[in-house]
């Protein structure tokens, strides 16, 4: 009779160690789960909701000075010239460099080319997305100034010949109007600036660290001085050696009816 007792009593513990492990198998675990994942999605909605709102927040800002915004644009625009002539852009160079007082060796402007968006860049300056060209290859035309080079002048009066204008350029749907002309800038700043076919070349001396750094100031003010014109010019890379200074710059413009 007793060892029949013990035998139901473990019968009915391991039923109750079954129904426990049972509930908890298949009701708790998935309700515990169920709760964690509503967690998840509630701090997920939250992070949401908080750029959300610094986003509305930003452009309420930029909707309160969207007039200034506007302004700014339209001044922008406005640098973005109808044609491909250059000759705003010498005389920009020339004027930047007479007032450095450095020699502007040559000013190389190559063909004319589609307008290309940046790619964009994560923290680390990594590319993250390839960017598209804003036309087919060999859809810009135009001789543009390949291989032209121009020393720039001090006035007007002297100014360096400008480019040769490209034909125009025709609109196509979904093609970007704008254009773009790298254009290659190389100067001595160990010569004084010059007008005409002045030709004289630097004496070779030792540069102390005085003249050194005065170079380098002069080559930063002149990368500078090219974005106060009334062209829009880029530069995007800058080589400086034992004096010479080799700026490339992107400069713009647009085939669209000037507004």
């Amino acid at each position: 009779m007793n060892a029949n007792k013990q035998l139901i009593n473990l019968a009915g513990i391991l039923a109750v160690v079954v129904v426990l492990v049972a509930g908890i198998a298949l009701i708790a675990l998935p309700m515990y789960s169920e709760s964690r994942a509503i967690d998840d999605q509630t701090r997920t909605v939250t992070t949401n909701n908080t750029i959300y709102e610094q986003q509305v927040a930003i452009l309420a800002e930029a909707g309160a000075r969207i007039d200034e915004i506007d302004a700014d644009l339209a001044a922008l625009r406005a640098q973005i010239a109808p044609e491909t002539q250059l000759d705003d852009v010498h005389a920009l160079i020339a004027e930047a460099a007479e007032q450095l007082d450095i020699r502007v060796v040559s000013v190389v402007a190559d063909e004319v080319e589609p307008w290309l968006p940046r790619a964009q860049v994560d923290e680390d300056g990594n590319v993250v997305a390839e960017a598209a060209p804003a036309a087919a290859d060999g859809e810009a035309t135009g001789a543009g100034t390949s291989g032209a080079e121009a020393t720039p002048a001090a006035s007007d009066d002297t100014a360096a010949a400008p480019a040769t204008p490209a034909p125009a350029v025709p609109e196509t749907e979904g093609v970007s109007p704008q254009r773009q002309v790298l254009v290659t800038i190389t100067l001595d700043l160990a010569l004084p600036f010059a007008v005409g076919d002045d030709e004289g070349e630097a004496e070779e001396a030792a540069v102390d660290a005085e003249e050194a750094t005065a170079r380098a100031l002069a080559a930063s003010s002149f990368v500078d001085s090219l974005g106060g014109g009334p062209r829009l010019v880029l530069p995007i890379d800058v080589a400086y050696t034992d004096g010479t200074l080799v700026v490339s710059a992107l400069t713009y413009f647009r085939t669209e009816d000037t507004p």
